[in-house]
């Protein structure tokens, strides 16, 4: 999805209308507010480009497109646009209820799917591939015993075993 289809569907929300160069400064404001829930992530903001063909076009970076699925772009990023549009000129119940929205979207999306190892604040547990079972599924390292200086030898536990197909 480009910066202008985004901004087709903020004019379609909101009473005004706005340019793109404003539709991309709020995105990049959700997005920042985005990397700040828990867990802290770095999800890249846009730059805004112009084509030297039209100087009024703006448009996301084609490796954005990849970052960004259009699900993320309207469930997540167009209620915190909406929000702030709606911040400036509506209620502040409407502004609430926008913004709840935006929040109650990016909790869910964020812990309900694999963050990239590259967007990660974190970066302390970079072997927990290893360990992934399935989305969001891991199992503890017990390959050596976490008491091995209180008994005679350490032990060797294994949690998974692959059994070998015998025909």
């Amino acid at each position: 999805m480009t910066l202008i289809d985004l901004a087709n569907y903020v004019n379609l929300d909101v009473d005004d209308t706005f340019t793109n160069v404003e539709i991309g400064r709020w995105f990049n404001k959700g997005i920042s507010q985005y990397n700040l829930i828990p867990p802290l992530t770095t999800y890249p903001v846009i730059q805004l480009a112009t084509d030297p063909e039209d100087d009024d076009l703006y448009y996301l970076d084609t490796e954005l497109n990849t970052v960004y699925s259009d699900t993320f772009l309207l469930g997540i990023v167009l209620p915190f646009i909406n929000g702030s549009v709606k911040a400036q000129e509506a209620s502040v119940s409407e502004r609430q209820l926008a913004y709840q929205d935006f929040l109650q979207n990016a909790r869910m999306f964020k812990a309900s799917t694999n963050i990239p190892y590259a967007y990660m604040l974190n970066r302390q547990n970079s072997d927990l591939s290893v360990y992934q079972l399935g989305e969001n599924v891991y199992v503890s390292d017990m390959r050596t015993s976490p008491v091995q200086d209180a008994w005679s030898r350490p032990a060797v536990y294994t949690e998974i075993v692959n059994e070998e197909d015998d025909s």
